[in-house]
């Protein structure tokens, strides 16, 4: 489901709530798995809007957070940057324990470059969401770990 942006999000929670609803009375055997960014606005709206259900950060959106802090510890664009970057996201979406190999190197990174924010601000992003990010578990049960579709969707 997508809408464009709104106020207090009253119509888009209202259609969600019913959507939602609706699916699971005709298919009670399915698993309600919420996808969205870090905003803690979105994950406040969806607790309030939909059963409970499987909470997942984003892919991508933790990818942006990652690579700013490699970024400022390698200089974007340099060879080092693009390997570690692509490396670590590997990590983070293959291995069972990719969040915590994940958080290792962010605090290996803010002891080294302490005076770089991004660095910062990447460890403190993947702490707050780190139970939204078991991304291997979810791939092995075929479940999504991204919003691209539905933001693809927006900007139809």
């Amino acid at each position: 489901m997508a809408r464009m942006p709104e106020t207090n999000q009253a119509t888009r929670k209202g259609q969600l709530t019913a959507e939602v609803m609706g699916a699971l009375i005709r298919r009670p055997d399915l698993r309600v798995v919420k996808v969205a960014d870090g905003t803690p606005d979105n994950w406040s709206s969806l607790a309030e809007t939909l059963p409970v259900g499987i909470e997942v950060l984003d892919f991508y959106h933790a990818a942006e957070r990652l690579s700013a802090a490699r970024g400022a510890a390698y200089g974007e664009g340099t060879s080092a940057y693009q390997k570690r970057v692509e490396t670590l996201c590997t990590v983070r979406r293959d291995d069972p324990e990719g969040v915590d190999k994940v958080l290792g190197v962010l605090c290996r990174l803010r002891t080294r470059y302490p005076r770089r924010q991004a660095i910062h601000t990447a460890l403190a992003y993947v702490r707050a969401h780190r139970h939204r990010m078991p991304y291997a578990h979810l791939r092995a049960q075929h479940l999504p770990i991204g919003s691209g579709v539905v933001e693809a969707a927006c900007k139809l």
